[in-house]
């Protein structure tokens, strides 16, 4: 099986079997840390991780984020709106400084 990379499969028009995706490379992740002026996630401000799903394997996902992070010294707070209205309005008013936003694709597969 090969490894998909981007968020489209191919079977949907803009696919790019070209696209190169990112690696999970923590040490990689900690060096840009360093450059940016925070060696081992020292002096970098808690992030906020939203979503509006509270399903167990969202809770899951979220949780692995936060560990993965914590791995380079970078602190998440994982936050839940309480449904899709006040989640939305966040959204639309650019207030949420990382986000956990489920698509799903209409896109009949063909036969």
């Amino acid at each position: 099986m090969s490894r998909q990379s981007g968020a489209l499969p191919p079977w949907l028009p803009g696919y790019d079997p070209d696209l190169q995706g990112y690696d999970y490379n923590p040490g990689k992740a900690r060096e840009l840390l360093a450059e940016a002026g925070y060696p081992n996630g020292t002096g970098f401000p808690v992030v906020q991780l939203w979503s509006n799903q509270q399903a167990e394997s969202t809770k899951a996902e979220l949780a692995a984020y936060q560990r993965y992070l914590a791995d380079i010294g970078v602190q998440v707070e994982i936050h839940f709106a309480p449904d899709w209205r006040p989640f939305r309005a966040r959204l639309e008013q650019g207030i949420l400084p990382m986000f956990r936003l489920l698509w799903h694709c209409r896109y009949p597969r063909p036969g």
